[in-house]
């Protein structure tokens, strides 16, 4: 349990530098996470015209910094995964299969 919550301080000191935010990997995997972002926004920003207009008075931004946010908070978790070893993590795949199939 120990080595858990060094691991946990660890990531947290580094998120704090610029080195830990730079992706890194496979430039191939990359693209398609790049793509698929900036179509969302696209997306997004087309498709919630008479939604917005019905609910928001047509404040479309409202819908956009949302899915911008969470845009964030899933480079946010492929940051901290893609540093994290395999081996590490491989123990705990029951759980995220659990967790997967309760959402």
């Amino acid at each position: 349990m120990g080595s858990a919550v060094e691991w946990i301080w660890r990531e947290i000191r580094d998120m704090f530098t610029l080195d830990y935010w730079i992706p890194k990997g496979d430039k191939l995997l990359w693209i398609p996470i790049i793509i698929l972002a900036l179509s969302s926004l696209l997306f997004i920003y087309s498709s919630t015209g008479y939604l917005a207009s019905r609910l928001n008075g047509g404040a479309m931004a409202y819908y956009l910094w949302k899915q911008i946010i969470f845009l964030i908070a899933g480079y946010v978790v492929i940051m901290v995964v893609q540093r994290r070893s395999f081996k590490a993590v491989i123990d705990y795949v029951p759980w995220f299969l659990l967790f997967g199939i309760g959402l």
